[in-house]
């Protein structure tokens, strides 16, 4: 007997999903089958947007984020998928509010909310440096070191703010702040004695590093034809 899309009842279509192959079209057509016939269920909103995500298709990955964000207000994993959603679909500001309104509870090994948080404002602050707002884009670098305590993630002993040196340099160079841009490296270097090269980058750090990428190119091609 097959039963196709006749059952009510939502965990046949996860599984199926799961049985499919998660990234497949079927799947997704499980997943949202899923949600239709219980709506009322946070983990479908959680999987489903970061399906979307896992496929590229960030407008879809945003819009059920921020269904579930509505509809399970206090839900701080769904919280949390929202503001992943919106940096990475480059939301910054509306990202951060969201996570000012968010209590994680603490556990070993949560970073998420805190990676989330230093993103939108190392973004922010690569977006301000472009613009030629320096004193701005320093605000930001600075914000980013903070670790934010409802966030759930304390200040670890030797926190890595190489990628905030790395803008800093930028900055000073801009500036002509020489002594300023010499400190910066030394943090740099220092950290990286201490601690070796950083040889893995979470998901965030890509979308800065890329940024970084970008703007050295931006700053190369206006050097050479102004």
């Amino acid at each position: 007997m097959k039963w196709e899309d006749t059952p009510d009842f939502s965990p046949y279509y996860h599984t199926r999903a799961h049985l499919r192959g998660i990234q497949t079209d079927a799947a997704l057509a499980d997943m949202k089958r899923a949600l239709t016939v219980d709506p009322d269920q946070w983990r479908i909103y959680r999987e489903l947007a970061d399906l979307h995500f896992s496929r590229a298709e960030y407008p879809a990955a945003l819009a059920i984020a921020e269904t579930g964000h509505a509809k399970f207000p206090g839900n701080y994993i769904l919280d949390l998928v929202y503001s992943k959603c919106l940096t990475l679909t480059g939301n910054y500001e509306q990202s951060l509010d969201i996570l000012a309104n968010t209590d994680i509870l603490p556990y070993e090994g949560e970073r998420a909310g805190q990676s989330i948080y230093e993103c939108n404002h190392l973004m922010l602050a690569s977006r301000c440096y472009r613009s030629g707002r320096y004193d701005q884009a320093l605000s930001h670098i600075e914000n980013s070191e903070a670790y934010p305590e409802n966030l759930g993630s304390g200040m670890p002993s030797f926190p890595d703010y190489r990628h905030q040196n790395m803008l800093r340099i930028k900055i000073f160079d801009r500036t002509g702040e020489t002594g300023k841009s010499q400190q910066a490296r030394e943090a740099i270097a220092d950290h990286t004695r201490k601690f070796g090269e950083k040889t893995r980058v979470n998901l965030y750090e890509q979308k800065f590093l890329e940024s970084m990428r970008t703007t050295s190119r931006l700053r190369l091609k206006t050097t050479r034809f102004p």
